[in-house]
């Protein structure tokens, strides 16, 4: 996601900024004249709608670079998601608050896994506390028409658990792992 302005809470570098099909449209109808804190990063496109603009957001030279991800590792990743929260489910350790689908993040969580040697997650509230925004950056509001938060919640506590990810939460930056401010400098 953006970094300037939350230096602090999210370091100073994107290397990848995964977007939705929402947020293709969003790029591609601003093409040349883009918010200067949307083009940190390379972009990674993913989504059936997002792959019609992949070539014209290519050619804008808008971004450090542009990605599209197949449609099979968003879809691996969605079943991922779906498949912990069967088994949770069936332990009795999860119960649903809201419509169960995958948010987009959750893909890009899996992608980031898949690419990198570390992972920090910034950004989601995992907490019941809603005075933390959706989104860092913006004034989204979450909805639970289209997600379950307490799951998504538990589904990337259950990855930092087992040391898979680091979260880095902005409930609480206080008890934040220490991985999660390694950019800062005493």
């Amino acid at each position: 996601g953006p970094t300037r302005g939350f230096e602090p809470y999210v370091g100073r570098k994107t290397t990848f900024r995964l977007i939705n099909n929402a947020w293709t449209r969003f790029c591609n109808e601003h093409l040349g004249r883009m918010p200067s804190k949307f083009t940190q990063g390379a972009l990674v496109l993913f989504g059936h709608s997002a792959k019609r603009h992949f070539a014209e957001m290519c050619l804008a030279n808008d971004f450090e670079g542009v990605y599209y991800m197949d449609n099979h590792l968003s879809g691996a990743s969605r079943a991922v998601y779906r498949q912990v929260f069967r088994r949770l489910a069936q332990l009795g350790v999860v119960a649903v608050s809201g419509r169960n689908t995958a948010p987009t993040g959750m893909e890009g969580v899996i992608f980031a896994l898949s690419m990198c040697k570390h992972v920090r997650i910034y950004g989601f509230n995992i907490g019941t506390d809603e005075s933390v925004p959706y989104h860092y950056h913006d004034q989204v509001k979450g909805v639970t028409s289209a997600h379950s938060f307490n799951y998504q919640g538990l589904f990337l506590k259950v990855l930092a658990g087992v040391e898979v990810l680091t979260l880095c939460s902005p409930a609480d930056k206080s008890t934040a792992p220490s991985k999660c401010f390694a950019h800062q400098r005493p």
